[in-house]
């Protein structure tokens, strides 16, 4: 009798994500918490420098995944760790591993800041007017993030199975597209850094500081401001618009750019599900994605940095009147947004640690699942309450852990890769994996040094 060749179940074909939609994803994995900053980063270099790292790093972003594409195509790996496995073995996995955690954590952290200070001044603006002084407590930053915690994000996170909350960050982008809109609809109607000389301010340690809650400033506009708190000296620099500025801040500008292009933790698994992953059709979604988050970055943090110049906050949405009734929309929408996005990110976390821990997710007590979350969304949000900066948080993931995933470790698997192949222009090719590296250890180096001493 011949053998049955056919198979007597028809195959049914894997659905693939098609080109589009995963640029979509890609973009969608490097805009986040990060683009709120962003007009701060652009303040202390300039619009112009400010340009120049936006196509830098979309550029950079882009070489790297693209070395990436190539070691998942030898590897057939689905994942970012499972590549570094492949390549460098179990010991480098945990090390990348645990790089992801850190980065995950500061994500978490950023958007626990994020949500403690937006429903803050959603639930001051709305309320304090309305209630006696004695209930004032219920909307302070700190009580408002340990309810949030306890009764929203703690219950979302401590699902086994999250795949729902997949797309949430998709609303977060919807509410930064929002207030992207609200910001350049205000600056096209007036003249440069005129909202920093309307903004209320408060005075800390001499020097002006925008205060977006109106009931909290105690200075109605920044000339006010500067007589009172700086002895009515005038800062030149923060006061127009500069196109270049040479100094030391580039390196704690860096940082926060790096975050905010860092896709290729997700770019690995968009990859593997990409419907005809050839080297064009990959090259064109990488450029797609990364025109996408360069016009939203650009527009975004020109028209923050046009409207407050250096007066502008560490969050954005921070230099706006709480009593903006356009921007409190936007505070809101974000704010609720990243309260399933938050969940969605520490998943990641607890994943990792479970897996260095040694305990199969699929297999293990639900108290387990129960008890690892509960301590990382407690941790983070236990660190928001006392790092309010979500700049500062920002730089220091993004010099740290963005810096190695986006720049040092992909051009490490480029340069095994290559020697694993035998390439016949690996010296040259190695010349330009080593400068990846060397960028990558500069941001890491001198944007960590910058951003703890900024704090």
């Amino acid at each position: 009798m011949s053998k049955i060749t056919t198979s007597l179940l028809p195959e049914v074909e894997e659905k693939k994500t098609s080109m589009g939609f995963c640029s979509l994803l890609l973009a969608n994995g490097a805009v986040g918490a990060g683009i709120l900053t962003l007009s701060l980063a652009v303040s202390k270099i300039g619009w112009g420098f400010g340009m120049l790292m936006y196509v830098f790093f979309s550029v950079f972003a882009g070489l790297t995944n693209g070395m990436l594409y190539l070691v998942q195509r030898y590897t057939r790996q689905t994942t970012y760790s499972g590549i570094v496995r492949d390549m460098y073995g179990k010991g480098m996995e945990i090390f990348v591993d645990i790089v992801q955690l850190l980065y995950s954590f500061g994500a978490c952290v950023g958007y626990a800041i994020i949500i403690a200070d937006e429903l803050h001044l959603c639930l001051s603006q709305l309320l304090q007017m309305r209630v006696t002084s004695d209930f004032y407590f219920l909307f302070s930053r700190e009580f408002v993030l340990i309810v949030v915690t306890l009764f929203i994000i703690l219950p979302i996170a401590l699902q086994k199975k999250i795949t729902a909350l997949r797309y949430t960050s998709f609303f977060a982008i919807v509410g930064i597209l929002y207030i992207t809109i609200v910001m350049v609809a205000q600056a096209l109607r007036i003249q440069p850094c005129e909202l920093a000389n309307t903004a209320k301010y408060v005075c800390e340690s001499s020097t002006c500081v925008i205060e977006p809650n109106d009931l909290s400033a105690t200075c109605p506009n920044l000339a006010s401001c500067v007589k009172t708190c700086q002895g009515g000296v005038w800062d030149t620099m923060k006061s127009q618009l500069h196109a270049f500025i040479f100094s030391r801040n580039i390196f704690l500008a860096m940082p926060v750019f790096c975050y905010g292009h860092c896709s290729q933790v997700q770019f690995i698994p968009i990859l593997s599900d990409m419907k005809k992953p050839t080297k064009t059709r990959v090259s064109v979604m990488i450029f797609l994605a990364y025109i996408l988050i360069f016009t939203l970055y650009t527009i975004n943090s020109l028209a923050g940095y046009m409207s407050y110049c250096g007066y502008t906050t560490g969050n954005i949405l921070n230099s706006y009147s709480s009593s903006d009734p356009a921007v409190l929309v936007g505070r809101l929408f974000i704010a609720i947004a990243l309260c399933f996005t938050f969940p969605l990110y520490g998943y990641n976390v607890r994943e990792v640690v479970m897996k260095m821990i040694g305990v199969d997710p699929e297999t293990t007590p639900y108290w387990k699942h129960a008890t690892i979350t509960a301590a990382y969304v407690f941790f983070s949000s236990f660190t928001a309450l006392f790092l309010k900066s979500l700049y500062s948080v920002v730089a220091i993931t993004g010099s740290l852990g963005g810096s190695l995933i986006e720049a040092i470790i992909p051009a490490m698997l480029y340069l095994k890769y290559l020697k694993e192949i035998g390439d016949v222009d690996r010296v040259l090719k190695s010349v330009y994996a080593w400068t990846i590296i060397a960028i990558g250890a500069v941001i890491a180096i001198l944007g960590t040094y910058e951003s703890i001493a900024s704090f």
